[in-house]
């Protein structure tokens, strides 16, 4: 039963019926004998999917002092990199991304941990280039990364290096960087399938290389994220993705797929909190002004 109400979740989350997603989350911590710190780590997810930033904080806030009762401080403070970088990509909160990742550091004692590869790449787009590299450089230690061929690093290394390449002005080495990620079967099980994508597009982008950015913005936007950390960046990532997308599209003439990108984000973002309101109003007045060429 635990492991149907899982794969329906992710299901749910996958089609962003958030509704469905909640109960499914709150029925399967009925299941659980005592308090789940998973619980509040879905429902944080959930939360900030739909752009309800507030209560994602408090389930956030939960899950970590939940994790700290069990004695498990590593685990509760794991997600919050994702997190950081959440507040990093939608809200450009650059204060409480800082918050998260010093928080994070303080508990991760493990440096061999992903979670300190995603806390290099908030680093980097946070503008902390220093800790960034200094994480960066910790991890590779820890894992003795000279001993690993290179197909076997985790994507998350490619991002890192590649987002502080592009947070250095290196755009064209970022680009090569998340190329290589992207072209060559790289990575861990459950790593973030389409982070190199990501950052990827976004170096191509900067590059005025727009029509090939497009190709890896669309690939990010639609990846299946059913199992794994995907869902968990999907979340911090995919409508500025998909604004992004909108605009170069409307700069192209391509108007259906314009519109489409558009209709996503105010599907996802219907019931978004009010500070992102703003940017769901930003998408119907696109699709009006779609409407009326």
């Amino acid at each position: 039963e635990a492991e149907r109400l899982r794969a329906d979740f992710r299901i749910a989350f996958q089609r962003q019926d958030w509704d469905e997603a909640m109960t499914l989350t709150r029925r399967a911590a009925g299941q659980v004998e005592g308090e789940w710190p998973n619980g509040p780590l879905w429902e944080a997810m959930v939360h900030l999917g739909a752009g309800r930033v507030a209560s994602a904080r408090e389930e956030m806030e939960r899950s970590y002092t939940l994790a700290l009762a069990l004695d498990q401080p590593e685990s509760g403070v794991n997600n919050f990199p994702w997190f950081a970088l959440a507040h990093l990509n939608l809200l450009g909160d650059t204060a409480t991304a800082v918050e998260y990742l010093t928080r994070a550091d303080e508990h991760l004692a493990r440096r061999d941990r992903v979670s300190i590869l995603r806390m290099a790449w908030a680093w980097a787009d946070a503008g902390r280039l220093d800790f960034a590299k200094s994480l960066l450089a910790e991890w590779e230690e820890a894992i003795s990364v000279h001993d690993i061929p290179r197909r076997r690093m985790p994507r998350e290394w490619w991002v890192a290096r590649s987002a502080i390449a592009l947070a250095e002005g290196r755009a064209a080495d970022a680009a090569a960087i998340a190329e290589e990620a992207v072209r060559e079967p790289v990575g861990w099980p459950f790593d973030c399938m389409f982070c190199p994508d990501i950052v990827l597009a976004r170096a191509l982008d900067e590059l005025g290389r727009h029509e090939r950015a497009v190709e890896h913005y669309r690939t990010a936007a639609e990846a299946q994220y059913l199992m794994g950390v995907d869902r968990q960046m999907d979340v911090a990532l995919l409508v500025p993705a998909r604004e992004r997308l909108a605009e170069l599209y409307e700069a192209a003439g391509k108007e259906d797929e314009a519109a489409e990108q558009y209709r996503a984000i105010i599907h996802q973002w219907s019931g978004a909190d009010e500070l992102l309101q703003p940017r769901v109003a930003a998408a119907r007045e696109g699709l009006e002004r779609l409407a009326g060429r």
